[in-house]
């Protein structure tokens, strides 16, 4: 028995904690969003009230279709989160004037006591907006104060409904923003003018420095901006006209006029034809280099001169359309000027004078180096082949020759073209002797062979 009572005592033991743990409710942290109303009139207050249980975090509320005029002393119209710790918070709101009025509340990180998990999902409340029936006042109006009354009462429950809607007046303003004509003077637009057009272009003549156009709306309440005499340049010329209705709204027109950009004036160099050039977009003078005007032909042209220099230059361009400054002395075109960069230096490609064209056992001729085509000098002989003279202007405007070595494709200046004749002088006596040498080897090499055989066929005789 006693055996018993300790088995059924331990049983109970280990059962009972068991129990009680499977039974134990544990809390979970919850939003619950409530209301006082269900419905209530246009305009009308109700109550919302937000809590968190089990958990603490931030909450964002938000409204639809009315307005807060009650918020916790912690929050404004433009702050609508709040932080909750195991609590709840209460809202006052005003309903719209018809449909429902919805409150939300969306938990943006609230998180469980226990178990750190956080809450999602947000929670609403619909109120409903209830109107007031007119009849229904006028019926109770006329019950308590005769039929004369009756209209009296009508009326007032008419005002008080008016009273709750808000009405927007239609705006009469006129919104037509287009134009009814683009015109340029002396030219004509491509494509023809049409209202719903918006981009045009005009060709004129390169003499042409200034255009008038004009432009009419189709709505004489509308507002037109951007015509007028407009000055123009060789190229490209982009204007805008805007036409603006009576409502604000705006339509943009954008006409392009091209001017002419063929040469007008042209002078000779070397038989060939360079026009002066009238677009200047993009043509950028070298450095030390200050705008100015020549005069050629009677005609004020731009120009560009420097002091380091001592040169002025002009912009010209070719039949194919390259342009390239020249220097310009004396009303005539002295040689091309071309600033560049060669294998790391800062030179400037001029015409080589023709009286240092012709040097002895070398040849004139423009070399390419690093695709820059400069005048030099390459030489007649085979074993300097991979050698060549350049003539060129450094930074400075002083007349400098560069030695490039075409194995290496480097650069070495040196003092004239007739140091270079100097290298061929070496090279062709470390030739010569280099020659001498080999034949004075070969004829030692005969005689010691021949030596040694003779030795051989006498000794061989002896024996």
């Amino acid at each position: 028995m006693k055996n018993k009572i300790i088995k059924l005592l331990l049983t109970l033991a280990i059962v009972l904690p068991m129990f009680t743990l499977s039974t134990t409710n544990v809390a979970a942290a919850s939003m619950t969003v409530t209301v006082n109303k269900t419905s209530v009139s246009a305009g009308a207050t109700f109550t919302a009230t937000v809590k968190i249980t089990n958990g603490s975090g931030m909450v964002k509320v938000s409204l639809s279709n009315g307005t807060f005029t009650s918020l916790p002393s912690d929050q404004s119209q433009s702050d609508s989160s709040q932080f909750y710790i195991d609590g709840s918070s209460t809202f006052t709101i005003k309903a719209g004037t018809s449909g429902n009025t919805v409150f939300t509340a969306t938990p943006v990180a609230v998180y469980d006591y226990d178990t750190e998990a956080q809450l999602t999902g947000a929670k609403s409340a619909t109120v409903k907006i209830t109107t007031t029936s007119s009849s229904g006042s006028s019926s109770s109006g006329s019950s308590s104060s005769g039929s004369s009354s009756s209209g009296s009462s009508s009326s007032g429950s008419s005002s008080n409904s008016s009273s709750n809607t808000t009405t927007t007046p239609a705006d009469t303003r006129s919104k037509v923003n287009t134009l009814s004509s683009i015109t340029v003077e002396g030219a004509s637009l491509d494509p023809t003018f049409n209202a719903e057009t918006t981009k045009y272009t005009v060709n004129v003549s390169s003499d042409v420095k200034e255009v008038t156009i004009s432009a009419k709306s189709t709505d004489a309440k509308a507002t037109v901006s951007g015509y007028g005499k407009k000055a123009v340049s060789p190229g490209s010329n982009t204007f805008d006209i805007v036409c603006t209705a009576e409502n604000g709204s705006k339509k943009t027109y954008t006409l392009t006029i091209n001017v002419d950009e063929s040469p007008t004036t042209f002078i000779e160099k070397d038989g060939e034809s360079l026009g002066f050039v009238t677009n200047f977009n993009g043509v950028n003078a070298p450095s030390t280099f200050e705008e100015t005007t020549i005069t050629y032909n009677e005609e004020e042209l731009k120009a560009w001169s420097s002091e380091t220099y001592g040169v002025t230059i002009v912009c010209l361009v070719n039949d194919e359309g390259v342009k390239n400054f020249y220097q310009f002395k004396d009303g005539a075109i002295t040689s091309i000027f071309k600033s560049t960069t060669l294998l790391g230096r800062n030179i400037v490609v001029v015409d080589l004078p023709e009286d240092l064209k012709e040097v002895e056992n070398m040849t004139f001729k423009m070399i390419t180096i690093d695709g820059v085509e400069v005048p030099g000098w390459v030489y007649n002989d085979e074993n300097l082949s991979h050698y060549a003279v350049i003539y060129v202007l450094d930074d400075l405007g002083n007349v400098v020759y560069y030695q490039w070595n075409q194995s290496e494709n480097s650069l070495q200046i040196i003092e004239d073209i007739h140091s270079y004749q100097m290298m061929s002088l070496e090279v062709e006596t470390s030739s010569i002797e280099t020659t001498v040498f080999y034949i004075v080897c070969a004829i030692a090499g005969i005689f010691s062979i021949s030596t040694l055989v003779l030795a051989y066929l006498y000794f061989k005789g002896n024996r």
